[in-house]
């Protein structure tokens, strides 16, 4: 009776897991699809991080050149700061020399004979 016992449970087992297998996608046409759909997530996944990578590098590019256009335009504004501050090359240019502490020991130049009555109305004559 043992014997008997132990066949039965043994199909019912069978049974029971070809049933589960069915119903969990066991199937060969399932598996294909799924094949199928990971191949193509496969290929998107690469096709996107192909497209990360030219991205980056285009990127690279464009900033090595921005620095280098940045680094000609600071030689640039060096080199003219440079010409617009030198002294002596000034001064060859112009053959007159203008001394600065005479200028600022001078007094302002008064080109106005008398008073015009702009600020007060009775007629003043200057320097009598």
């Amino acid at each position: 009776m043992n014997w008997a016992l132990a066949i039965v449970c043994l199909l019912v087992g069978l049974g029971l897991g070809f049933l589960a297998g069915k119903r969990s996608g066991g199937s060969r046409d399932n598996t294909d699809r799924l094949q199928q759909e990971l191949a193509q997530a496969r290929f998107d996944l690469e096709q996107q991080r192909q497209g990360v990578a030219d991205y980056f590098a285009q990127s690279q590019e464009l900033m090595t050149s921005l620095s280098q256009q940045f680094e000609k335009t600071n030689r640039f504004w060096q080199e003219s700061a440079k010409e617009l501050t030198d002294e002596p090359a000034m001064v060859a240019e112009n053959d007159e020399v203008v001394e600065t502490s005479n200028v600022t020991s001078l007094p302002p130049n008064d080109y106005v004979q008398g008073s015009h009555g702009i600020i007060n109305p009775e007629t003043r004559v200057a320097n009598q």
